[in-house]
């Protein structure tokens, strides 16, 4: 499927296949852990995850990658897929509140500091949640 970056959403995609598994690698997944993927995109970094953990979660806000992403993925029993704004998601709906989770995202530019904050508020309050959390930014140019 051709998409292309819709710039009122940030969208960066990563075709780097290096620096996806770089950091799939810097997760140190194990099969037991789950993982939540903030604006997985056309899946890139969720294919390499998806078969190194428990169950992973992803959040799209695009419905068109969020097409894309249920019929690359869909079939998989330990793959659960959210087409809403992170920024607009009760967290706990969608978290274990023991989970001890890892969230990744390869995050969007005009939102990014916003799912920052809100994610560092949400491991300060549910500190058994997340375990760690692993974020690629676009640099400033």
């Amino acid at each position: 499927m051709k998409h292309s970056p819709r710039k009122r959403f940030g969208q960066n995609f990563l075709i780097d296949d290096i620096v996806v598994g770089n950091l799939v690698k810097s997760l140190g997944l194990q099969s037991d852990k789950d993982v939540l993927e903030i604006g997985p995109g056309k899946g890139a970094i969720t294919e390499l995850i998806l078969p190194k953990c428990k169950h992973l979660t992803v959040v799209e806000i695009d419905r068109d990658l969020a097409t894309l992403l249920s019929k690359r993925f869909g079939d998989k029993n330990n793959f659960t897929l959210y087409t809403q704004d992170i920024l607009k998601t009760n967290l706990q709906d969608i978290v274990t509140p023991d989970a001890n989770l890892k969230i990744v995202g390869n995050l969007p530019y005009n939102v990014a500091t916003q799912i920052l904050l809100l994610f560092n508020e949400y491991q300060h309050t549910h500190k058994d949640s997340v375990s760690a959390m692993y974020f690629m930014l676009q640099k400033e140019v």
